[in-house]
């Protein structure tokens, strides 16, 4: 497959991620489609997880798992790499231009000049990129907002759901959330694998401590139906419109056994009605009957 430029124009193919049971396809310019909810697909908008490369999550084997936009359309639309452990570059620098024109395997020590044929005055561009971004105990003057962290001042990124800084800790990198690191400082640790980072004021860019707290997913669903009435109120009704009526047989059969002296839970057994529907509609339409009933009896079960 012989490339020419970034800027030749191709009509778009799409092909079939094939790990992932033909639920997921993508194109020669890059684009993601998925068919899990929907026969048609629908088209994936990826996130820039830092760095500024593409990232998308796909279902492999009912589990969930992130793969780079780029190396997956190199790996369908591009030559084999001839070495192994070999990279994938972007010609024109952009790292979300991920057209298969636009990309090149190459090796880690063939990258630069690689990147060069393309970006003449890529070597300036790389060295004043790589003073900004370094860490140092000096908060760099270069417009990007900071983090100091363990003493070092740490550029913020922004995923669109928190704000987090890459650290190396043990050699190893990693992200950490900035309002996991105050929660933290503050000795409110994670309770569980099930809480999550929580806003007060639902602005995650919002780090004032008072704002941060640890919450779980139902917790969440809680306080935003509260702060959110008219969605509570418009759910209960939706609940309440979806009761289905107790048939008008069944009615007469629930009064008859009312009136021979029959327990709630012995009436919901004969007429396969749950108990708890049974005791609502006994209750709504005040039918003097249920103060018949025995507790006692109620609490056999035949």
């Amino acid at each position: 497959m012989e490339i020419t430029s970034p800027e030749t124009k191709t009509s778009e193919i799409w092909a079939e991620l094939p790990f992932t049971d033909k639920k997921y396809e993508i194109s020669n310019h890059g684009r993601v489609k998925s068919y899990a909810r929907s026969q048609k697909g629908e088209l994936i908008k990826g996130r820039d997880i830092g760095g500024g490369y593409l990232s998308i999550d796909c279902k492999v084997e009912g589990k969930k798992k992130s793969f780079y936009v780029h190396r997956l359309v190199a790996e369908l639309y591009l030559d084999k790499p001839t070495e192994e452990g070999q990279i994938v570059i972007h010609k024109d620098g952009n790292k979300s231009n991920n057209e298969f024109i636009n990309l090149e395997w190459c090796t880690l020590k063939t990258r630069f000049a690689t990147k060069r044929k393309y970006i003449p005055d890529y070597s300036e561009k790389f060295v004043k990129s790589c003073k900004a971004s370094k860490k140092t105990t000096e908060k760099p003057m270069d417009g990007h907002e900071y983090y100091k962290y363990k003493n070092k001042y740490h550029r913020i990124s922004d995923n669109g759901s928190c704000l987090f800084i890459r650290v190396n800790e043990d050699g190893k990198w990693k992200s950490l959330a900035i309002a996991e690191v105050i929660l933290r400082d503050l000795s409110k640790l994670k309770p569980s694998k099930a809480h999550k980072l929580a806003y007060r004021d639902w602005d995650y860019k919002n780090l004032n401590p008072v704002n941060l707290f640890w919450e779980t997913q139902a917790d969440k669903s809680t306080r935003l139906l509260e702060q959110r009435p008219l969605q509570l109120d418009r759910i209960r009704k939706m609940g309440q419109s979806h009761r289905k009526e107790i048939a008008q047989r069944k009615k007469d059969l629930i009064k008859k056994y009312l009136d021979e002296g029959k327990s709630i839970a012995k009436i919901s057994r004969l007429l396969n009605i749950g108990y708890t529907r049974l005791y609502n509609y006994i209750n709504e339409n005040d039918l003097s009957a249920i103060t018949q009933y025995s507790k006692k009896e109620e609490s056999i079960i035949d």
